[in-house]
């Protein structure tokens, strides 16, 4: 039966090349391959698709056939065998966890510290214009809330007027609400503008305590100074890293914003009330005595509002960058 089926498999030949009669033709036996691997070839032609590759004889043994096979695939258009696989690696195979896992967004905190790529940590710098203005108004401002709160020892005729409060009894005619009259009416705006006086006060000194014992003195110019042409050494800065410096920053910018406010209300509040206060007074006694020094607790709060709010701005950009670099 084997033999006729070959047979029959012979009978139509496949269409060979014409050979070149000076070729050596491969021996019909076995040859002895690279390694020391059996390769099988012949003469006859093949069945369709295989003619280059040869075919087996019809009167083959299960394991010469298995040998056969084992070297075809091992041996076509690879030069060496492969190498023998592990069957124990083979059934231990699992899907890569790597192509399972989500890629999560980074929860950690900002680095205001520069710990990453070996960068300088944030910094605060205000200029020593910022500074000089702290110094000048911060006594003036405990003065004046100790006045406030002292009433009426510390008013014309009280036992603690002399000598330390003796230029309100001028200021108290120009604006009554310093001086008798909204005294003696109750009025509650002076105290209340003094409790937040008071909220200033200790806001402004611990400021004062991170930049003096966190930062240290640099001859650069600080952030929204003036040009050092123009000021000098004013331009010079106290600067402070890290998160010390972040918590400066955003004191500066609530404690001037509450400045601001305060002192913008006090204006409005004689506005509304159709210069109830000063509205006794002629035109160069409102601008000299009364409008050119409370408007400069206008102008320079201002300006620490501007200053710490873009410092606060750059933070945050770092914080965004710093987010995107580790996603």
């Amino acid at each position: 039966m084997r033999g006729s089926r070959h047979e029959s498999q012979q009978a139509v030949p496949w269409p060979r090349k014409a050979e070149d009669p000076h070729k050596p033709q491969p021996h019909k036996n076995a040859e002895i391959g690279a390694k020391g691997t059996s390769v099988f070839t012949w003469d006859a032609p093949g069945p369709r698709g295989l003619s280059n590759l040869g075919h087996p004889p019809s009167k083959t043994s299960p394991s010469e056939l298995s040998i056969y096979t084992r070297n075809m695939v091992s041996t076509r258009s690879h030069p060496q065998e492969f190498p023998p696989q592990d069957v124990n690696q083979v059934g231990s195979q699992t899907p890569s966890k790597r192509s399972l896992s989500t890629v999560t967004p980074s929860t950690s905190q900002p680095d205001f510290q520069g710990r990453n790529n070996n960068q300088k940590p944030w910094s605060h710098t205000p200029s020593l214009l910022t500074l000089t203005w702290l110094c000048i108004s911060m006594p003036l401002v405990i003065w004046d809330s100790f006045y406030v709160l002292l009433r009426p020892h510390s008013m014309p005729g009280g036992k603690y007027q002399k000598p330390l409060w003796v230029p309100y009894e001028l200021y108290g005619q120009v604006d009554h609400i310093y001086g008798w009259p909204a005294y003696n009416s109750g009025n509650g705006f002076t105290a209340a503008q003094t409790g937040m006086n008071v909220v200033e006060i200790v806001g402004y000194v611990y400021y004062l305590y991170l930049l003096y014992t966190r930062g240290r003195t640099e001859d650069v110019q600080g952030t929204g100074a003036p040009d050092k042409q123009q000021v000098g050494k004013l331009a010079q800065s106290r600067t402070v890293y890290g998160e010390a410096a972040a918590k400066a920053v955003v004191l500066l910018y609530g404690v001037a914003l509450m400045t601001l406010s305060k002192t913008v209300l006090y204006w409005l509040n004689e506005v509304f009330s159709g210069f109830a206060n000063i509205g006794h007074n002629d035109a160069s006694s409102i601008f000299f005595l009364w409008a050119l020094p409370n408007g400069m607790w206008i102008l320079f709060p201002a300006y620490l509002v501007y200053v710490s709010g873009k410092e606060i701005l750059q933070g945050l950009e770092i914080a965004v960058n710093s987010s995107k670099k580790s996603q």
